[in-house]
């Protein structure tokens, strides 16, 4: 099934996105427009980026942006609100710096604590506003660990709610077993309070991402999350 939104990370630029646009197009024949914003990583160049299948009814208010609440500690994010004709879902794609080095651990925690403060200034405006956060974490502790650095998002007023909750066992989005690659959303979503409710996620498992592989496909798998109307 063509994907509504898709939001990548460690791509280039925007020439990346377009690319991947016009493949997605390619390949759904539907048109699928690159939502990209220059981001401020110096030590990898890295970006993240996003795509939107507007043929269906959704289309971006504004344009995509980066947002004061999390530019001093996300160098990787990018924001956008999507609306259709009857509600809007405002999504942050992110990806966090490795908790590495003597202040890793407290830099991935302040990363997290900036994550919430943006949605809690939605949510203190609308308590039933749909939000979702998207990306590679870099977390390495387990899905429904509370006292991993994710673990602030999961403990606030309303609480944020981890889509990989819904599913049984270990889970591992990445080749290496861990669960890197999560989506979170609000608790209006999880519950959907709001015209649109989370339905299922699925991880992708694929058997490449190893040794010389690693140089043309990726160690992570892909997170689908479905959502319904409700």
């Amino acid at each position: 099934e063509a994907p509504l939104f898709v939001g990548f990370q460690e791509i280039g630029d925007e020439k990346d996105m377009a690319a991947l646009a016009k493949a997605a197009k390619s390949r759904y024949h539907r048109s699928y427009s690159a939502l990209f914003v220059q981001g401020r990583d110096t030590a990898t160049g890295q970006d993240v980026g996003a795509i939107l299948d507007t043929s269906r009814g959704w289309g971006v208010y504004g344009r995509a942006s980066r947002v004061s609440d999390l530019e001093r500690a996300l160098s990787k994010h990018l924001v956008v609100r999507l609306t259709n004709a009857v509600t809007a879902m405002d999504v942050c794609v992110v990806h966090l710096r490795r908790p590495i080095g003597a202040d890793g651990e407290k830099k991935q925690v302040e990363q997290c604590r900036a994550l919430l403060k943006w949605a809690m200034r939605h949510l203190s405006t609308d308590p039933k506003a749909n939000l979702v956060i998207l990306g590679d974490f870099n977390e390495g502790q387990p899905v429904g660990d509370n006292d991993s650095s994710l673990g602030v998002l999961f403990q606030s007023r309303p609480p944020m709610v981890d889509a990989l909750s819904m599913l049984t066992g270990k889970v591992s989005t990445h080749a290496d077993g861990k669960a890197y690659d999560r989506v979170i959303v609000s608790t209006a979503l999880a519950k959907g309070s709001n015209r649109l409710k989370l339905d299922r996620v699925e991880v992708l498992k694929h058997r490449h991402g190893k040794g010389y592989e690693r140089r043309s496909y990726t160690d992570h798998f892909p997170v689908v999350v479905t959502l319904k109307r409700s």
